[in-house]
């Protein structure tokens, strides 16, 4: 699961939980902050300090602002999962979010491409899928 940030300071540590509730796993979870100048990287910080769940953790906080695309190719790069979840640091998973996708795309033999959009607004996702 990859969860991105930039200057998502007032968001960034629900969106975090989100992620650490997740039930799937084995789960990798990369939080990556794209040089944010408020305190979003502290917060991640502080968010995962004493995580001592199951989920694999990896933070990374770049040294320059890379964009959207180049933030997550970085964070594409520094993952080693097989399928990847997108949320950014705004965005609040449920805890079945992971599981609930694997599940019906393995069921679907919706293999090759998933990507979950997520409106805070709304609360709601929709999944697009290519075979």
């Amino acid at each position: 699961m990859l969860v991105l940030a930039y200057q998502q300071e007032a968001t960034i540590e629900q969106a975090i939980r989100g992620a650490l509730a997740q039930t799937y796993t084995p789960l990798e979870i990369v939080i990556s902050d794209d040089a944010s100048t408020d305190s979003t990287w502290d917060t991640i910080q502080r968010a995962v300090a004493g995580y001592g769940g199951t989920h694999r953790l990896l933070l990374n906080r770049n040294p320059g602002n890379l964009g959207i695309g180049a933030h997550i190719n970085r964070m594409v790069a520094l993952s080693h999962g097989e399928l990847l979840f997108v949320a950014a640091g705004d965005d609040i998973s449920l805890p079945q979010r992971c599981e609930r996708v694997v599940d019906a795309c393995y069921r679907a033999r919706l293999l090759s491409f998933v990507v979950p959009a997520i409106s805070p607004v709304e609360a709601a996702w929709r999944l697009y899928a290519t075979a």
